[in-house]
């Protein structure tokens, strides 16, 4: 069993902190920033990656030879939670500094540095790491993964957060009796039949 090899979609997600003070308890795992950032701009954004489609201007350099930079990303998106924006990504796989780049980038978007347009020219040219903004690593968690066989009982499966994220998409949940959690023709069909999340957080 190869935990990283053999999953089938991730979700990963960015935290920043909007405060003109640090925070003892979330200096470590939110990216801080002074100043109040414009989450429907960075929401206009974020959409736009959704769908398979070619993220080099997202990724830093590729390893253990790696070619392709096209992915397919099931949801991006950005809101604001009790104090907190948080950028959440799913997707079927991951390049090396995907999340980061992004979450740089939309960063910008919501100081007004870089317009929504600017922002889809830049993820529609092509050109491998040109989104240069990379956000800090702390911000940064893993929140679910997808594998295309169960790890563990459907009890287990069906508290964690990435069935409400499942069901949220497909209108399907682990716990439905379908044997189909992604409908065919419905943008999601890369998911299993029989995907069981692990949820971590940083």
């Amino acid at each position: 069993f190869d935990p990283r090899r053999w999953a089938t979609g991730r979700e990963y997600r960015y935290t920043i902190l909007e405060s003109d003070a640090p925070s003892p308890m979330l200096r470590r795992f939110a990216h801080r920033v002074a100043r109040r950032l414009d989450v429907s701009a960075m929401q206009s954004a974020a959409v736009l990656l959704e769908g398979e489609r070619d993220l080099a201007p997202f990724s830093g350099p590729l390893t253990n030879g790696r070619t392709s930079t096209v992915r397919r990303v099931y949801r991006c998106s950005v809101e604001r939670r009790a104090g907190l924006v948080t950028l959440e990504m799913a997707a079927s796989g991951f390049l090396p500094q995907q999340v980061r780049r992004t979450a740089g980038t939309l960063i910008d978007v919501g100081l007004g540095r870089v317009s929504v347009r600017r922002f889809q020219e830049l993820a529609d040219n092509g050109v491998h790491g040109a989104a240069n903004r990379v956000a800090p690593a702390k911000g940064l968690s893993l929140v679910g993964v997808v594998y295309s066989f169960p790890l563990f009982s459907r009890e287990t499966a069906a508290a964690s957060a990435f069935d409400r994220f499942l069901q949220e998409l497909t209108g399907s949940s682990l716990t439905d009796e379908s044997e189909a959690y992604c409908p065919s023709g419905s943008g999601y069909d890369i998911f299993p039949k029989h995907p069981v999340a692990t949820g971590m957080s940083g």
